[in-house]
């Protein structure tokens, strides 16, 4: 499906960014972006998600990332923004309204539930799809805040909600050929490639 669309594509406001490209990710674009124009930041948070050389003890060649790209990068807008409006928490795929059981933010780390004024001053998420080699960023997450505390919330809270609800999917390819077809929460999705030299190839 990405290949169906010309590639960069971006959505850019005062306050966020959001890419996908099949391009290498450039750290120092999403600082620079989330640093200019915000003299009241105090900190910046930098995210970036690299391919590692396994997973579960088999070796792994590299990553490649297919998705729906008008979806996909709404979705990326849709959390930029709901960091922003500090709509999101870190229990559930979608923003809170306020009236999520008290219970689901006790005891396991997370910010509470619940809207709550944010302190994030910019935001810049960014995909890579296509090929990811070993050691290269596939998804990178940058944000400003007044104080670290908000940024790293923010920063957690942004990439949780992007491995659950973004439209992007992930084949897992390894160092014998076959792979395994995963869902934006990082799931199986019941498909492996198979064949050396043939990694489009899925079979059910």
């Amino acid at each position: 499906m990405t290949t169906k669309y010309e590639l960069p594509v971006t959505i850019k406001a005062e306050r966020y960014a959001v890419l996908l490209t099949m391009d290498p990710l450039v750290p120092s674009t999403g600082i620079d972006f989330v640093k200019k124009g915000t003299p009241e930041a105090g900190a910046v948070v930098y995210f970036g998600g690299i391919t590692r050389n396994s997973f579960q003890g088999k070796p792994v060649q590299h990553l490649a990332y297919d998705c729906y790209v008008p979806m996909a990068l709404r979705t990326l807008e849709r959390i930029a923004k709901e960091v922003l409006a500090g709509e999101l928490n870190n229990e559930t795929g979608s923003a809170s309204h306020g009236d999520d059981d008290d219970d689901d933010a006790k005891g396991h780390g997370h910010t509470p539930s619940g809207p709550h004024e944010s302190q994030v001053c910019k935001i810049y998420l960014a995909h890579r799809l296509g090929t990811v080699p070993v050691g290269e960023e596939s998804v990178l997450v940058v944000v400003s805040t007044p104080h670290r505390q908000e940024g790293w919330a923010a920063a957690e809270r942004a990439l949780e909600h992007i491995k659950v609800a973004a439209e992007i999917w992930k084949n897992e390819v390894y160092e014998d050929g076959t792979g395994v077809w995963k869902g934006a929460d990082g799931h199986a999705c019941g498909c492996v490639s198979a064949g050396k030299g043939h990694h489009d190839k899925i079979v059910a």
